[in-house]
Formats: C-alpha cells, structure tokens, sequence
C-alpha cells in the first residue's frame, strides 16, 4: 500500500467534490493517548458527505493501492480507528443526518457520523430514546458504535446492538465500492428471509466495510428513572444486592453499575467532594486502604412512578437490612451528578497517569478476584511505586472494567508483567478478553 499523493488529494477535492485535508494530530492517537501513529509521512483525511462520495473513495482507493481507515468520533480504546501507518483517513463527520424516524415503531434512519447525544435528541421529541448510552454520547457516532458494537451502560435492559439494529447500508473496500443494502430499506423488526447479513458488519471494526447509513429501533422513554445507590463492605455483598435488585425490581431495572474504593478515588479527583458524597453518602474517605469498598449505582425506568417507587422502597429496605451494605435513594435533581461520577473514572485514570485498560468478560463471581489476582502480579512482578488498580464497570453484564494505571509515565515494566498475563487469565477463567471495547491494534 502507498501513502496518499498530492494527485490523489486533487482528485478528491476537484473531481469528486468532497474536503480532503492533512489529518490533525489528534485524529493519529487514540483516546488513552497510548496508540499512536509511529509513521512520518503527511497523513490525510477526506470528508464524504454521501454514500456516493464513500463508494467512489473506496472504488479510487483500491484501484490506486491505498489502504483507508474509517473514523467516526475516535473515542475508542484500542486503537481501531488510528491509522497504522500512511493510510487515508475516512471521516464520517459530515454525515451526520438524521434521515426518518417512525414514532409507531420506533425506528430511526440516520448517517453513520450523527453522534448518540444528537440521534437522542431527536427521538426524545417522540418519546423515544437511544437504547445505547456511551460516557462520551456527544462524540460516539453511531456508525462507530455499530463497527465496534459499543455495550454501554444499558446493555443488560436493551441488550448488544444485534438486537437494535435492523438494517444497514454498507460500502465495501472493492474495486467497484460496492454498496450493500443490509435490511435498510426494510427496517423490518421481523425478517426471515435469508441470511442477517448485516450482523457480521456489527463489532467487524470497519475490517469488512464502511458503515454509512443505519436503522436502528430506539425505545420509550419512560417518564418514571429511579436511582439507588448502594454502597457494600465486600464484594459478596455487591453480589446479594445484585440478585435482589434483579428478584425485586425485575422489568424497571435498567442498569447495575459498581465501583470499588480505587476507581471511587479516580473519579473524585475529576468531580466535587459534593458529588462523590451524594453517590456515597458521605461514607466514602479515599486513600489506599486495605478493607474493601464498594458503590453501586442502581438505575430503573418505567412508566408509573407510584408503582415503580414501591418496588425502589422495598428493595432499598431489603438491602438496608445489614452492617455491610447501605441503600440510599437518590433525588432527581442529583441523578446526572450521580452518573457525572461513575462516567468521570477513565478521566480520572487518565490524568493520574498511564492508563493500560482491559475490557473483559468474566464470570459474575470471578470480577473481584481478578482484580485481586491483578494486584499480586504487579506486586509480585516488582510494579513501580504509584501503579494504581481499579475495577469498575457493568456487573449485571459480566463486564468488568480492569485499568492499570502508573503515575506520570509510560513504564514498560508495567506492560511486560500485564501483557499477555491478563488475556491468559481471563482465557483460563472461561471469559472474553474484550466485552464492548473492541479488539483494535492488539
């Protein structure tokens, strides 16, 4: 593959019509700022603003020996939408339309750059929400959701994207830039035709294509959100709390988040004591201590408020019942400083230092001893002074959220004792070494 030419760039910005500029630098560097482009040459980006612009970029491309690489908000983690080395960047910015919405079946067509905070605006005028909620919703495209098949904190109410999505319309990296029309034109929430084609585009991380348009059914948004939070003395706690909230509050239950003591410590430096003593209750110190701390944010949605703040009454009595776990009801105006917290983790990584985060499924039981496990191997590995382990992330999904992080510098010691440990100890503990994130330059 060559690098991109002067004579490629005129082609695009004469012929075809279409912005084609030299790449920001922060377009070359993914969000944990860890993966980088090594390479020297100029590197490009064009901005298609229809499907005809990406089929004719992806017909050039081919035909003249350049490799592309999709970007949608670039808020990965993996490095997946960064380039290697002199490929042409494809951005989907400015395709970023919200084409139709169906207030009946809930069903939205839109361009793969409209971003997850401005699709739920849109559908929020209907009584409709997104089904996906990302921390960065005001970046996250949904065409970038659907290559890397984004979880987010809904996933146990609303379930993967496999699910949401009912059709696609794709372009693909031949020398025709063929465009497929995966059940797009449809949109059918039953289709039993043939093949669902349109799932091995899902999480494929722009490998198998370029995702340009999207149908995706969204939800009701129930006038009734409920918040809890409950904070625990040890992990077998956040489990019973876990089974009572799925036992009591059943179909309101959106989303089960948890924190331990350290990720609590990250997030606080980002946000106000304030904020953290409303999630906590006050309870919540700091520091580096040895005894086990957990919070749990419990979120539920429903469409009679009288009905669903009897069943929030009752689990929060059922939870408050002993010395190891607190349940504490959250008033409406604090929900988004509630969540402002939990979403507040990775900045709060990010800033402390170098960041390695894991994105790994587990069974439910095995979070909190993985986090253990990973703590004796750095210890046990000779770990600078300063490396930090937390473990956060969706618990009624499996999903933990494993982050390393080494004050002010990039350490390799602490790469060469996590890497491959980690990936072999998820695999022999029968889980998935990456949950929602993607699989990117590894």
């Amino acid at each position: 593959m060559r690098p991109v030419e002067f004579v490629d760039v005129e082609f695009f910005r004469k012929q075809l019509g279409v912005e084609c500029t030299r790449a920001d630098p922060s377009r070359l560097v993914d969000w944990t700022g860890q993966v980088k482009n090594q390479s020297d040459t100029t590197h490009y980006v064009v901005y298609p603003t229809t499907t005809r612009h990406v089929s004719c970029i992806a017909r050039y491309c081919v035909s003249r020996g350049i490799a592309i690489v999709p970007q949608g908000g670039n808020t990965g983690l993996v490095g997946g939408s960064v380039p290697l080395a002199a490929e042409l960047l494809l951005s989907l910015d400015r395709m970023a339309s919200v084409e139709s919405f169906d207030d009946l079946t809930g069903v939205a067509v839109t361009q793969a750059g409209a971003t997850l905070s401005c699709l739920d605006r849109f559908v929020k005028a209907a009584g409709y929400t997104v089904p996906l909620d990302l921390g960065p919703r005001d970046r996250v495209t949904v065409g970038g959701a659907v290559a890397t098949n984004a979880g987010g904190l809904r996933f146990g109410r609303y379930g993967s994207l496999h699910g949401s999505i009912l059709g696609l319309e794709v372009v693909l990296a031949d020398e025709r830039g063929t465009v497929l029309d995966l059940g797009l034109s449809t949109a059918l929430m039953k289709d039993n035709t043939g093949y669902h084609l349109r799932n091995l585009f899902i999480g494929s991380e722009g490998t198998l294509g370029i995702v340009t348009r999207c149908a995706l059914r969204c939800v009701i948004d129930y006038p009734s959100v409920q918040l809890v939070t409950v904070t625990c003395r040890d992990f077998e706690d956040v489990l019973a709390v876990l089974k009572i909230a799925k036992r009591e509050l059943g179909e309101i239950l959106s989303a089960f988040e948890f924190l331990d003591r350290e990720s609590l410590a990250m997030a606080a430096s980002q946000v106000t004591q304030d904020e953290v003593d409303g999630l906590v209750g006050g309870e919540f110190v700091g520091g580096d201590s040895s005894d086990e701390f957990y919070c749990c944010i419990v979120e539920c949605r429903g469409s009679c408020e009288e009905h669903d703040l009897v069943k929030i009454d009752r689990f929060s009595r059922l939870v408050d019942v002993g010395p190891n776990a607190s349940a504490r009801i959250v008033d409406h105006g604090d929900h988004d400083r509630i969540w402002k917290v939990r979403t507040s983790v990775s900045a709060g990584l990010k800033a402390f230092g170098t960041v390695f985060k894991f994105d790994i499924s587990l069974p439910t039981r095995e979070m909190h001893e993985m986090v253990a496990a990973t703590r004796r191997r750095l210890e046990q590995g000779d770990a600078p002074p300063g490396t930090v382990t937390c473990g956060f992330g969706h618990i009624m999904d499996g999903n933990l959220h494993l982050n390393v992080t080494v004050a002010d510098r990039f350490d390799d010691t602490v790469k060469s004792i996590l890497d491959p440990w980690v990936f072999k100890e998820v695999k022999r503990r029968k889980g998935s070494i990456s949950a929602e994130h993607g699989i990117g330059w590894y």
